[in-house]
């Protein structure tokens, strides 16, 4: 594979699919808004989940798959061990959900679930939380039984 994840200091939200802009501007103002509901939770300490979007043509149908070996491929793993992707289904399905993806050095035993859905409001908690203290495999116990994370 020849694409590289962009040389970005933040986490990534990588739009893969390109069938409706106004749904990509949507997920963004979501994922912002739930950063801001983020921030009033924690007053004085304003906690900042740093999240850099990807809307770059080169990225559009990038598989789960392909996203993994890019994770794993990747020098930055403390900064993009987990990557966000606005697929098919986060622009066409009323949800909105993005799909969450680790990679192999992520998982905490074999067999390990590497990916779940997750709101666009709850992107930048659980970035953060990543970042911070809590591992991909907590977050996957919390997926219901529709395969969504919702805090």
């Amino acid at each position: 594979m020849s694409m590289r994840l962009p040389d970005a200091p933040y986490g990534l939200v990588i739009r893969t699919n390109r069938t409706d802009n106004d749904a990509w501007e949507t997920v963004v103002g979501l994922i912002h808004a739930g950063i801001a509901e983020l921030a009033e939770l924690y007053p004085g300490q304003e906690p900042h989940p740093l999240l850099t979007f990807v809307d770059d043509p080169g990225f559009y149908e990038l598989s789960p798959d392909q996203a993994r070996v890019l994770i794993d491929e990747d020098q930055d793993w403390e900064q993009h061990g987990t990557v966000f992707l606005a697929d098919f289904e986060t622009m066409t399905a009323p949800g909105r959900t993005l799909l969450a993806v680790t990679g192999h050095s992520g998982d905490d035993d074999a067999g390990a679930r590497w990916y779940f859905r997750l709101r666009p409001a709850a992107v930048g908690q659980v970035h953060l939380a990543l970042s911070t203290k809590m591992s991909f495999a907590e977050f996957v116990e919390d997926v219901g039984d529709d395969g969504v994370y919702r805090y």
